[in-house]
């Protein structure tokens, strides 16, 4: 009874330790870090095709629409990732059967190795991660505004500063 597929991923020893570094801190196996960020790419990418198909099937009846967007920008920063320099290892995912085929289509649809397709999905989330935080509030403590410097409210554009005066005495009796 098989119910998995192995797939050998070929990357450099750079790679390799920064998804395992990942992986561990999201608390995963490898296999599945990296099989939930290539899943959705794969789920991309298989919408995109039924996009070319239809355009295709468009130009065949004689109607010539382009795509609002470049076929590169698809994949992302036009094309598939160049490999980077340095010594290379590999490692053993473990995924579904069905899951080997459809990324087995996806890196042929793309003309690329799945290796390849699945770095570049690496790739790419990283870019994202990488930018998604590089100007967050924990990442630079001492730039994040105090509440009350931070206007709010129907006044926020009007009211410059609110100043708050200490209470003395008692309230009560005014």
């Amino acid at each position: 009874m098989r119910h998995r597929s192995p797939l050998l991923i070929n990357c450099s020893l750079k790679e390799a330790q920064k998804i395992r570094q990942i992986a561990a801190r999201q608390r995963r196996t490898i296999s599945g870090y990296v099989l939930s960020i290539l899943m959705n790419a794969v789920r991309v990418d298989e919408g995109l095709s039924r996009v070319r198909a239809s355009l295709s099937r468009l130009r065949e009846l004689g109607i010539d629409e382009r795509p609002f967007v470049l076929d590169g920008e698809f994949r992302g920063f036009q094309g598939l990732s160049r490999r980077p320099p340095g010594p290379r290892t590999t490692m053993l995912l473990s995924c579904p059967v069905d899951e080997a085929r459809r990324i087995r289509e996806a890196a042929k649809r793309n003309e690329a190795t799945i290796s390849g397709l699945v770095l570049h999905a690496l790739r790419l989330s990283w870019i994202v991660e990488d930018r998604q935080f590089q100007n967050h509030p924990l990442q630079e403590p001492y730039k994040v505004k105090h509440a009350r410097e931070v206007p709010i409210g129907p006044l926020a554009g009007k009211v410059a500063a609110a100043t708050v005066k200490p209470l003395t005495g008692n309230p009560r009796k005014g």
